[in-house]
Parts: structure tokens; sequence; C-alpha cells
């Protein structure tokens, strides 16, 4: 479990696109598929490129593909967020 403080515009607006989850009776907030592949693009570690690959496969593509194009080049991740989407077509 992640806890999210909002600093920067990106964060911002992940925090107004959060969605509502019940785990166990348990309401929750959670980050958007497409936040979450934002997020792991710009930490760039293994696993966190792994677990994109994953998220792109398992909803076959972002929601929202302009949104996330748009702050990966705000956060200079486009060529990861290009080889994910590549990888996932094969």
């Amino acid at each position: 479990v992640d806890l999210l403080c909002a600093w920067t515009e990106f964060e911002h607006e992940a925090l107004a696109r959060r969605r509502r989850l019940t785990v166990f009776g348990v309401p929750l907030r959670i980050a958007s598929p497409d936040d979450l592949i934002i997020y792991k693009l710009v930490a760039g570690r293994p696993q966190d490129l792994a677990d994109v690959d994953r998220l792109i496969r398992f909803q076959r593509a972002p929601e929202d593909e302009g949104y996330v194009r748009r702050w990966a080049r705000a956060w200079d991740v486009e060529e990861r967020l290009d080889r994910a989407l590549a990888d996932a077509q094969r």
C-alpha cells in the first residue's frame, strides 16, 4: 500500500481521478490504471516496468492514451511508454 501526498500537478490530477473500491468491506480509493502506469514508468525499476507490461496486457491499452502520453512526455518517459505498448502487442 502506498500513501499519496500530492505535490505536483500530475499528483493532483491523479488524486482527482482516483477510483472507489471496497475490499473485504473496507472502502478504499485507488489510483486509476492509467495513473498507475505513469507512476511506474517514472519509477522505471525492472519490477515497475514489468508491472506496466501486465497493466497494459490486462486492460489491453491505457483507457485514455492521450492522458497517459501527455504525462509520459511531461516526465520524459515517453520512450518507455512506447516500448511497453509495442511489447504488449507481441
